[in-house]
């Protein structure tokens, strides 16, 4: 389903070229840091065409007074929003800011479904978490309760005590593959039976 769902986007949308660009958060921007970064930029400029001591030591000055700027800027913006979210007001900037970090941080690469017991597609997060609950509750807690067999018998199972006190069926078949795999003179297992005998 994913790879049917890229190459129809492929066909549709067409690819890109380069990188992709991350746009700066510049929410708390304003006129005044506006102003010093066009200063900074400027110095940089001349610095880059005269290759002057002068202009370098102008455009480091000019870049501390922006980076200085920025900082009271951004400080600012952060203590006003965080007094906005002590109001009533507020509440609501809350979880608008949580909705839009969830949305940045999620795999839109990543197509995320798996199919019910009865074979439907399921696609909300809530049906998938619940399927594999299930799933895991299932595979974790099953339990394998039969009658005894024939010994004797070549291809007959044997039942063994599991650790947790559950029946485990075991094939001779089984047991003979693991001994012969089994190295001669290896130390003994938790069971203190050593392959020689």
């Amino acid at each position: 389903m994913t790879t049917s769902i890229k190459e129809v986007a492929k066909e549709v949308l067409g690819l890109t070229k380069g990188g992709r660009h991350i746009p700066r958060k510049t929410w708390w921007w304003n006129n005044e840091v506006q102003a010093a970064i066009k200063i900074k930029k400027d110095c940089f400029k001349t610095w880059q065409r005269t290759k002057e001591p002068d202009d370098r030591a102008r455009y480091h000055i000019a870049r501390n007074d922006a980076r200085k700027i920025v900082g009271k800027a951004r400080a600012q913006k952060y203590d006003d929003l965080y007094e906005n979210l002590n109001t009533k007001e507020g509440e609501k900037e809350i979880y608008r800011i949580a909705k839009i970090r969830e949305r940045m941080i999620r795999d839109l690469d990543h197509v995320r479904y798996i199919k019910s017991e009865d074979g439907r597609v399921l696609v909300r997060n809530k049906d998938i978490m619940r399927r594999w609950g299930d799933y895991f509750c299932n595979l974790l807690n099953e339990h394998t309760m039969t009658n005894r067999v024939n010994p004797d018998v070549e291809g007959s199972n044997h039942e063994a005590n599991t650790p947790d006190g559950h029946l485990l069926q075991v094939a001779k078949i089984e047991v003979k593959e693991a001994m012969r795999r089994m190295n001669i003179g290896r130390t003994m297992g938790p069971d203190e039976n050593s392959i020689e005998v």
